[in-house]
């Protein structure tokens, strides 16, 4: 069975838009974290330069392809999980 949780978590964070995910999860979540991680890593290896300030500008659109692949995946597990409750209920589908 569809675990629960996960169902309505989705179902939560999909009601504030694709845009908002992608932004949020994909631009400040996966780009500014692993482009700051990157810079981080760099500066306490004494790697420090301007090209350094390239895992930004670098990872910044990254995250929005990442986002933007996670927001159509999560979608792709989500119609899946909806066609399994419908199963389960009888067709009545999900509530």
């Amino acid at each position: 069975m569809v675990q629960k949780t996960r169902f309505e978590k989705w179902e939560k964070i999909r009601q504030r838009g694709r845009w908002y995910f992608v932004f949020v999860y994909g631009v400040l979540g996966w780009g500014l974290g692993t482009g700051g991680l990157m810079f981080l890593v760099g500066s306490i290896m004494k790697f420090v330069s301007p090209a350094t300030w390239w895992f930004l500008l670098i990872f910044l659109p990254g995250g929005f392809l990442w986002g933007e692949f996670m927001w159509r995946f999560m979608e792709f597990v989500y119609s899946k999980d909806l066609e399994r409750v419908s199963e389960v209920s009888g067709g009545e589908g999900a509530d």
